[in-house]
């Protein structure tokens, strides 16, 4: 073997685990699941859109997160974006927009 190379085993090896939390220790909050996290940061993606104008993209994003994850915290938070999206949209005389918002929240 030539100093400084290793043996291909050590090289195709997997990096090592992160060490547990010591069983002592109480965590500040329960775990997420991977599904609740992905929904809230689609969240604030959408939020991020709505913030910058972009409403096309943002409602995009609300109604899917409403129509494939209806009974999650985040889908409720994504109706009543779409819901005052709508609003602004009859108070601005857009009345067909909000309509086409209100139908696919149905």
């Amino acid at each position: 073997m030539i100093a400084g190379n290793t043996s291909p085993a050590a090289t195709d090896a997997a990096p090592p685990l992160a060490p547990a939390p010591p069983r002592n220790v109480i965590m500040s909050q329960p775990a997420v699941d991977p599904a609740s996290r992905m929904l809230a940061h689609l969240l604030k993606m959408a939020d991020g859109y709505l913030a910058q104008g972009a409403l096309w993209h943002a409602m995009e994003m609300y109604l899917k997160i409403v129509k494939q994850h209806d009974e999650t915290p985040e889908a409720r938070l994504a109706c009543e974006r779409l819901l005052w999206i709508a609003e602004r949209h009859e108070t601005n005389g857009k009345g067909h927009l909000a309509r086409s918002i209100y139908e696919q929240l149905l």
